[in-house]
Formats: structure tokens, sequence, C-alpha cells
């Protein structure tokens, strides 16, 4: 009698003390027994805690999922994970990890529910600003691709109206070179700046004794300046 009660004392003291918060609820959700970090963390100490519904901590909205879980652990002997906030009585909600260990009696159904509970409000929170910074890069990436496409087709425009200025221009000096070349004149462009010749068809060239293939501006300007 005497081993056995000081095996429950030691299990009392392991279970006060041990780091996180420690409930044990009946098979419907009651709590039994609450360690301290329970009762820091649902704002009750471990005498209010006893009696209370563990449901009183958890959101309206989340009632179904808590109940889904307690249901499975009748069926499954193993523990489950989930992940919800929890209200404490005169604190702000916080998002919590509940780790649930069913306890059995043989192969029966579970007769009680022992629960481990973390805070776990600095994880999520964190995982919410890397999902934002995440997210805020992607769009920054798409931005710069739009912009970089936009810029890309307006360079591939100007490339191509380049192109087609380049082709004009060729075609008007063609034209222009078949129209001197056909005319029963001689026509001469001078630079009046630069004192140069830039234009003299083949028939001036022939005037002044040259070849057409011979008749470059420079040779010519020396030939006019005599003339």
């Amino acid at each position: 009698q005497r081993h056995a009660e000081e095996e429950r004392q030691r299990y009392r003291t392991l279970f006060d003390l041990a780091p996180g918060g420690y409930l044990i609820t009946d098979r419907s959700g009651v709590i039994r027994e609450a360690n301290r970090g329970a009762s820091e963390l649902l704002g009750m100490s471990p005498t209010e805690l006893a009696g209370k519904p563990l449901s009183l901590f958890i959101r309206h909205g989340d009632h179904e999922a808590y109940y889904e879980q307690l249901g499975h652990l009748q069926r499954d002997p193993g523990h489950r994970r989930w992940e919800t906030p929890l209200r404490p009585r005169d604190g702000s909600p916080f998002d919590a990890a509940l780790t649930m260990l069913p306890i059995r009696d043989a192969e029966g159904p579970a007769l009680a529910v022992h629960w481990m509970i973390h805070d776990i409000s600095a994880h999520t929170a964190a995982e919410r600003a890397l999902r934002e910074a995440r997210d805020a890069l992607e769009a920054c990436v798409r931005e710069r691709t739009a912009e970089l496409m936009q810029l890309n087709a307006a360079l591939q425009s100007e490339v191509a109206e380049r192109r087609r200025a380049e082709a004009s221009l060729a075609e008007s000096r063609r034209l222009l070179q078949s129209i001197t070349a056909a005319a029963p004149c001689a026509l001469y462009a001078y630079d009046l700046r630069g004192r140069s010749t830039i234009h003299a068809d083949a028939y001036l060239a022939g005037c002044l004794g040259y070849s057409h293939d011979g008749a470059q501006p420079s040779t010519l300007d020396n030939s006019i300046a005599l003339v």
C-alpha cells in the first residue's frame, strides 16, 4: 500500500511539473486532472479545471471537429494530433497543437484521454509571415515579368519599325538612282557647311570626263572647283 502511494505521488509530481500543458479527460471530454502547464495556458487553476468540459475552451465553430476527434479515439488505439485555437478564460485565443492518446483497459474502448497541449502561436505566426513574404515576392516577380514583357514588346515593335524605315529608305534610294540615271541632265548636290560634294550623277561625271565608277564626290570637288 505504501509503495503504491509513493508511485502515485511520484506520478503526480511528474505530471504537475511536466513542460507543456497536460490534461486527462473522460471519453466524453470532461476534464479530470490538469497540470500547472495546462492551468497557465487555460487561465484556470487545476482545481477549477476539474469537472469542466474541454469544449469550453474550443471556439464554437470548431466544436464539430472536436467531437469528431473524440469519436476517432474510441475506434483507433493510436494517438492523434489536432491543431486548433484555444480560448483561455481571461486571455486572448492562441494557436494550440493537441496531441491525444486514449487510455484503454485491455482491448476495450477508451476509458479516458490523455491530452498534451502546446502553444504554437509563434510557429504559426512565423509560417504566416513566411507565406506573406512568399506571396509578396511572387507578386513582385509577376509584376516585374509583366514589365519585362511590355518592354520586350516595345523593343520588338521599335526594331520592326526601324527595319521598315531602313527598307523604305533603301527603296527611296533605288528610286532616286533610277530617276537620276534616266534624267537627260546633270544632277549635283553640294554641302555648303561641309564644303563637299554629296551627290553627282553619271551624266555630270561624263561631262567632266570621268567614268561612272571613277566619279567619286571627292574627285569631282576638285574638277568642279576648276570649272
